[in-house]
């Protein structure tokens, strides 16, 4: 027997050094990509590994403020392997990165901060400090604007530049500088996706070749024909401004805009990295000015308002307020659904009460014990408690389950809302969701998730929607291929996502009888119905639709001369506030009768609902229509 022991013991020691043996062949940092930013706020990071043992494959999970993530990060890693994997993390206190592989663990350190930054802003350049004139703490003044709010700066390399867009999700602004013209087409796409989504990119002009020379970006620049010309010592860059575009003076040179989804894209004919502009007191001027109409954490609000409405809301009448409270297109359920008795719908249903549940519970321990018994008693027939107490908890269990007996009835059902923003032209829409789903059976479940780019934050928890979905980052999208549930479960999952469901949808704008209208072009596979015209000081909604195939011009020219109070921009809410800070000064919002995305699980719901918004652009082809 201690020969046994000795052996085994001797055979768990070389396992345990042999594994120690090939943990010690991995290697494990982290890297932050803004470098500069303080990080108690979400920021994107990068794991660098590097397997120099035998060939393994492991899992990268990260833990904050003491709670793991909902994420996990799959990674092979063959021998001699070194890879890189994007994630994001952010927690006022230290966080944890781990690597697990049958070869060992590593595990490395995040450090946590506590910081004030209002709004933050990156640049991508060869010299990625070069911002760092930009950072400030603020003023403790009353007002709230670009001059005076805490303002974060980070920087990266055009190397290490995200190709994911929610490496750019911590960001409300992002400066191409030097070097930019070297971007792959993944990191161009990426940051398209940011600024649909309501973010600022700035190019630079001067004499540096930089992005605003590189022909990817030249169908969404606000400029075209670009030059470069020196006067009196000072190099821009200029050009045609496009229609629909807007031109503004900014110390020693020109800024131009234009938008570009919910953002907006700019370009400075000067470059406040160079001399003469680097060394003048105007250059952090000139990049606030080139940021000031930024609508990200506006446009991320107003996410926030729509997916997180109330259930019961969806069932809400026509009259009811609709979310944004500025007006916003709302689908109304038919007077009747398909629902019924045989088919319940699972999100009408509710459970009982704790208070209901309790009462209950009292009633059968009065029940079933002391009036059991003491009828039984008087009677002197207490040989029939082997028949009543099994009736009176029949009876009491029946209660119970009546008020779910109606989930058992319900059919795997997934109830979806979603914003879509529209690009310009064929570029896909970035769509921000949320998926309520019920899973009547305990089993294994594929959601089918594809062209998710990210997982949203419910922002009132700090926390998130994807609590219990197993999700996966594959490297380029996240999955759930293996959804764990009990019976009657509900899950919800928050997402944004790319789509090319709305490809051949267009809104643009025209002059026809001097006056300007919209012209909506229907090439897509679905209907759009419940216009909504918000302009800077009106709205209106159209009762009209457009057919898959159909074209319809309605006229806006009131919405772009409407006007707001100047003093008091932030007096408007909802969409209305974007219009105002867009260059065409209009926004337009619709209903879409279906969209392929979140979950493809069990049936779609009709109350589901699928909204498209486009900040529409002059027809480039030309300015007239009908004359």
């Amino acid at each position: 027997m201690g020969m046994i022991s000795r052996t085994l013991f001797l055979a768990v020691t070389l396992v345990a050094i042999c594994s120690r043996a090939n943990a010690q062949g991995l290697r494990l940092s982290v890297q932050q990509v803004w470098s500069g930013l303080e990080q108690y706020q979400s920021n994107p990071y990068y794991a660098n590994i590097e397997n120099n043992g035998p060939n393994t494959n492991g899992i990268i999970s990260t833990d904050s403020y003491g709670t793991r993530t909902n994420i996990e990060y799959p990674v092979e890693l063959p021998s001699g392997s070194k890879k890189r994997v994007l994630f994001s993390s952010g927690s006022y206190n230290d966080g944890k990165v781990t690597l697990r592989t049958s070869n060992g663990n590593k595990e490395a350190t995040i450090k946590g901060s506590y910081g004030s930054e209002q709004a933050r802003f990156g640049l991508i350049s060869d010299n990625p400090s070069d911002l760092i004139f930009l950072k400030s703490q603020g003023n403790k003044g009353p007002e709230q604007s670009n001059n005076n709010v805490a303002i974060g700066v980070g920087g990266c390399t055009p190397d290490d530049a995200p190709d994911r867009s929610f490496g750019y999700d911590c960001l409300d602004a992002l400066v191409l500088g030097d070097g930019t013209e070297k971007l792959r087409d993944d990191q161009i796409r990426a940051i398209k996706l940011f600024v649909q989504s309501g973010g600022s990119l700035v190019f630079i002009g001067g004499a540096a070749q930089s992005a605003s020379t590189d022909t990817r970006w030249k169908e969404v620049l606000p400029v075209w024909n670009t030059r470069v010309v020196t006067k009196d010592g000072l190099t821009e860059l200029i050009g045609n401004c496009r229609l629909g575009s807007v031109e503004a003076k900014v110390p020693k040179g020109t800024c131009f805009g234009r938008s570009y989804g919910s953002g907006i894209i700019c370009i400075l004919s000067v470059n406040p990295f160079e001399s003469p502009i680097r060394e003048s007191e105007d250059r952090r001027s000139i990049v606030m000015k080139a940021v000031r109409w930024n609508n990200k954490q506006i446009v991320h609000q107003l996410m926030d308002q729509q997916l997180n409405q109330q259930s019961a809301e969806f069932y809400s009448s026509p009259a009811a307020t609709t979310p944004f409270g500025s007006g916003y297109p709302s689908k109304s359920l038919p007077s009747t659904t398909p629902y019924s008795a045989a088919n319940a719908d699972p999100f009408q249903i509710k459970p009982p009460s704790l208070a209901s549940i309790m009462w209950i519970l009292i009633g059968y321990a009065i029940a079933v014990v002391p009036i059991n018994f003491l009828v039984l008693k008087k009677l002197k027939k207490m040989e029939m408690a082997w028949i009543t107490t099994p009736i009176i908890s029949v009876a009491f269990s029946l209660m119970l389950l009546n008020s779910t007996i109606s989930l058992y009835k319900a059919n795997a059902t997934t109830r979806t809302t979603s914003v879509a923003i529209l690009g310009v032209g064929n570029d896909e829409a970035i769509v921000f969701g949320k998926s309520e789903m019920f899973f009547p059976r305990a089993k294994s479940y594929d959601l089918e998730l594809t062209d998710i780019e990210s997982i949203l934050s419910n922002r009132s928890y700090d926390g998130s929607d994807s609590n219990g979905l197993n999700l996966k980052d594959d490297g380029r999208h996240i999955i759930a291929p293996d959804v764990q549930t009990p019976n009657l479960a509900f899950k919800e999952l928050g997402y944004i996502q790319t789509s090319s469901d709305l490809k051949g949808l267009s809104f643009s704008l025209v002059r026809r009888d001097r006056d300007t209208w919209i012209s909506i072009s229907n090439q897509s596979k679905t209907k759009i119905f419940d216009l909504m015209i918000c302009g800077a000081g009106l709205q209106k909604s159209v009762a009209k639709s457009v057919d898959r195939g159909g074209k319809l011009l309605l006229p806006v020219g009131e919405y772009i001369r409407s006007k707001a109070d100047p003093k008091h921009p932030e007096a408007l809410s909802g969409w209305q506030r974007i219009a105002s800070t867009s260059p065409n000064k209009v926004v337009i919002l619709a209903s879409v009768e279906s969209m392929n995305v979140g979950p493809k699980y069990g049936a779609g719901h009709p109350g589901s609902r699928y909204i498209v918004v486009s900040t529409p652009q002059w027809d480039q082809n030309g300015e007239t229509l009908g004359q």
